[in-house]
């Protein structure tokens, strides 16, 4: 795949590149690379901070970011993601993920120095739709759906960073020798829910 062929949508760009990716105006397919990840394990003996991301600075007012996921699973924590990024100890993402059970699950990360891990729900199937959104005052929201009309809250936290909110998406394999991700739909509003 050529990162020549085209620019992402909604303004967003490659902080970390993926091992290669490509945008046709409908989907951006995104190969993970092996062993990436975002992630500063509690005990504080893993910092891995390598995990493709392509983010976008998010605005000040409320907004909203949704996007279809689907994902290749090839080893266990393959994932794509929706992602807030301000610096290396202060980010989130909900992934959509492959469990050591082998199951599709939505999970969500929130790192304030060190990162936690939770698992919202599996999944049937390859893909579902994930949203953030932005409700002003470092407040945010993780949503997941099976339509990208209907949607679960996965979490609702607070999170703020040493630089500017960016707003993206993401994808990891970080035990595996990396994985397919495909990202369609990409819907970004200056709006509340």
């Amino acid at each position: 795949m050529n990162s020549e062929v085209c620019r992402l949508p909604v303004g967003l760009g490659w902080e970390v590149t993926p091992a290669s990716w490509q945008f046709d105006g409908n989907a951006a397919r995104v190969r993970a690379a092996e062993r990436t990840d975002n992630f500063v394990d509690p005990t504080g003996s893993v910092v891995a901070l390598n995990g493709a991301r392509a983010v976008a600075v998010a605005p000040q007012k409320p907004w909203q970011f949704a996007v279809r996921v689907t994902v290749d699973f090839r080893a266990s924590y393959d994932a794509g993601s929706v992602m807030l990024w301000s610096d290396e100890r202060h980010f989130a993402k909900l992934c959509f993920e492959q469990s050591p059970q082998g199951r599709a699950t939505v999970v969500s990360v929130v790192t304030r120095g060190l990162s936690d891990d939770s698992n919202a729900w599996t999944v049937e199937g390859d893909s579902g739709w994930l949203r953030v959104c932005s409700l002003g005052n470092d407040a945010y929201v993780f949503h997941s759906g099976a339509d990208g009309a209907h949607w679960d809250l996965v979490r609702y936290f607070a999170l703020a960073g040493n630089q500017p909110m960016k707003y993206g998406i993401g994808a990891q394999s970080p035990i595996g020798n990396g994985c397919d991700v495909t990202f369609t739909d990409f819907i970004f509003a200056a709006t509340l829910l």
